[in-house]
């Protein structure tokens, strides 16, 4: 019948959270690391995670037919293989998605303000604060460990980009930058490990800057600490100076254009002839990526006048800010890198 699949279709958005559950199952069962390239039957999975094999089976199902891994047709073991989506589940690939899969991304205190998305779009302000009573950013202050998970959670989807960010911007005439909002510093450390030649600053919110202190004193950044330097401020507020590049990277969408355009207007005065390299998505006309469209919507719930941007709204927030817009380099996933360099220089 014609009507079956639109029916499928929105049964198919109402089983959404009960995928995400299935799949955090799947990857404590580490399932797509065991089938790698191979295909296995439901009785080898079942035996290889310890696990009842007919309730495996129906789990396996389940994400089979929402595109996560594939059902080898007809087969007499019920065998399954993994497919270019499961693949990204594997922890030893490029661009896993495990770590960040198999977090509690929608902690209650997230997901309330979901459940009030009407208040948003009535009003256009965050239902985050017509729940939580503050801003998101007060919130994570009041809850230390909200504010971590959050803070961790950023820097795991960070990460995800990470490689190719380094892999299309050349770095070579850059010797002092400052990663500005930058969290844990992975980016940074990133950057300095390509870049022998670069001196860095990690430039965050006194408390995340504790944290971020932590994780540099650890064997495995033993090599960039002494290149890299850990400053603690707010950057609506001022920013630190002597760079001849800044890095924001998620830090614009989280704020409304007149916050943005202070934000650059410190960075313009912290060193006048610095760039600035801003990793963001660009909003194209007709999008339909749901990873970008997934980020908007988020911007929407939690934060006052945040959203993702075009191309011309990107322009004139660098035009208010004393910047001209020299490119915007795509990369191979949905963030690009807009190079921003100040007028007259």
């Amino acid at each position: 019948m014609p009507i079956q699949k639109p029916i499928n279709t929105l049964f198919g958005v109402a089983a959404g959270v009960a995928v995400y559950r299935a799949l955090q199952v799947a990857i404590q069962l580490d399932i797509a690391g065991m089938l790698k390239d191979s295909t296995l039957s439901i009785k080898d999975l079942a035996t290889l995670t310890q696990s009842h094999s007919d309730a495996l089976y129906r789990l396996m199902r389940f994400l089979a037919a929402a595109g996560i891994f594939t059902e080898t047709p007809n087969s007499a073991d019920y065998s399954f293989a993994n497919n270019e989506v499961s693949h990204l589940l594997r922890k030893d690939v490029p661009d896993s998605m495990a770590r960040y899969m198999a977090r509690e991304i929608y902690p209650e205190w997230s997901t309330k303000p979901l459940q009030q998305l009407l208040h948003a779009i009535r009003t256009g302000e965050p239902s985050f604060e017509h729940v939580h009573g503050v801003s998101i950013w007060e919130y994570l202050q009041q809850h230390p460990q909200d504010r971590k998970d959050f803070d961790e959670t950023m820097t795991i989807i960070s990460e995800i980009f990470t490689e190719t960010t380094l892999s299309e911007y050349n770095f070579a005439q850059v010797n002092t930058i400052a990663d500005v909002g930058g969290s844990y510093g992975s980016l940074m450390v990133a950057i300095l490990r390509a870049n022998p030649h670069i001196k860095g600053i990690l430039f965050d919110r006194p408390e995340v800057i504790a944290d971020a202190s932590i994780v540099f004193q650890s064997t495995e950044r033993q090599d960039v600490t002494h290149r890299c330097q850990l400053l603690a401020g707010d950057f609506l507020e001022s920013i630190p100076g002597n760079c001849d590049a800044y890095l924001l990277r998620y830090i614009l969408h989280n704020w409304g254009d007149d916050v943005c355009v202070q934000i650059l207007k410190n960075c313009r005065s912290a060193s006048p002839t610095a760039k600035v390299l801003i990793v963001e998505q660009v909003l194209q006309p007709g999008c339909s990526d749901q990873y970008t469209l997934f980020l908007d919507f988020a911007m929407l719930l939690s934060f006052r006048n945040a959203k993702e941007r075009t191309q011309q709204e990107y322009l004139v927030l660098l035009e208010s800010a004393g910047y001209r817009l020299a490119r915007i380099i795509p990369t191979n996933s949905p963030v690009s890198i807009i190079e921003a360099v100040p007028k007259n220089f």
